[in-house]
């Protein structure tokens, strides 16, 4: 579902609300945006939109832009159906009063890793088509190891040599094709939280290329829109794995492995997260409220150090568990 508003640059508050009316269950969802002022003076680079595939179209859709469709990466993971990274950008304000002289822009496109070391980096010269045009790119990801990169965008405007950045982070994930045992036992540990118990005993048991087709076919029952070119159930899994590892993580393993871990990979973002200090036992606490879901768990940090633990959990409501 998707929804498109033409608004004015400055700064606005959107807030979704979906009500279920079969179970009544409720979600709440609420971002800050900022429009940026794209037609001021100095030439603009409009942000990076990743994409899993973009290609050309005379059909009009909320996907189309410039006769492009564009099939938005939205959590920003790569390798788990494509290791392609596909880039859409507009540039706004470049110098068309010379069309005789100076005419082109160059693109560089670059993959920086998360020691700040420059991967890749693709140079492209461009005719200026007008004063804005639409900027898209494939960027291959088949020799990029597993891990976080940044894509940036620098763009030198020929006519009059002014300059332009812009960026944005992503994350390519190994196929599991290409796991180790360790690394394929690891994931099946990972889907367990919200697969069920007799489907990773079935995966298991078997070897080779049977397992890896057991999974493809289990994964695919899973995936919630089975027409579009990619697997949201698993690019969301992902993506709540990764978040788990960067904000849970603790002396007793990986982020996906603790308590709060476990929580956030079944239920996803709390609706609420209550942080409180208690005089009574000098600990902290932090209360993750599912209002959408009806439910609530109470975590505390018994050593001081952030490694939270279940203490009390409210599960009024028994919804199946979904990644959406």
């Amino acid at each position: 579902m998707r929804f498109t508003f033409l608004l004015e640059p400055g700064e606005y508050k959107a807030n979704v609300h979906v009500l279920d009316m079969a179970t009544r269950a409720y979600f709440r969802f609420e971002k800050h945006l900022m429009i940026p002022d794209y037609f001021c003076d100095g030439l603009k680079i409009s942000d990076l939109q990743l994409a899993v595939a973009i290609s050309r179209t005379d059909q009009e859709s909320e996907l189309v832009k410039n006769n492009l469709k564009i099939i938005p990466n939205v959590p920003h993971i790569f390798g788990t159906d494509s290791r392609t990274l596909y880039v859409y950008s507009e540039l706004y304000n470049l110098d068309f009063s010379d069309q005789l002289c100076n005419s082109r822009f160059n693109a560089i496109f670059t993959i920086v890793d998360k020691n700040g070391h420059a991967i890749k980096s693709y140079n492209i010269a461009h005719e200026k088509p007008a004063s804005s045009c639409a900027l898209s790119y494939a960027i291959s990801l088949e020799d990029l190891q597993a891990g976080p990169y940044r894509l940036t965008l620098q763009v030198e405007d020929s006519t009059n040599s002014r300059m332009a950045f812009q960026s944005t982070n992503f994350t390519v994930i190994k196929p599991y094709g290409q796991y180790t045992e360790e690394e394929f036992s690891r994931l099946l540990r990972q889907l367990s939280f919200v697969v069920a118990l007799e489907d990773i005993q079935m995966v298991k048991s078997l070897s080779g290329a049977q397992r890896h087709e057991s999974l493809n076919q289990l994964l695919k029952k899973l995936d919630p829109v089975a027409e579009s070119e990619q697997n949201e159930f698993l690019q969301e899994y992902f993506r709540r794995i990764l978040y788990a590892n960067q904000n849970f993580c603790n002396v007793r393993g990986e982020g996906w492995e603790t308590e709060q871990g476990e929580i956030y990979l079944k239920y996803g973002d709390p609706d609420n997260i209550q942080e409180f200090h208690a005089t009574s036992d000098n600990k902290t606490y932090e209360v993750w409220e599912y209002c959408h879901l009806n439910r609530k768990y109470v975590f505390v940090d018994e050593s001081g150090v952030g490694e939270f633990r279940l203490v009390k959990k409210f599960e009024n409501a028994e919804p199946g568990i979904s990644l959406y």
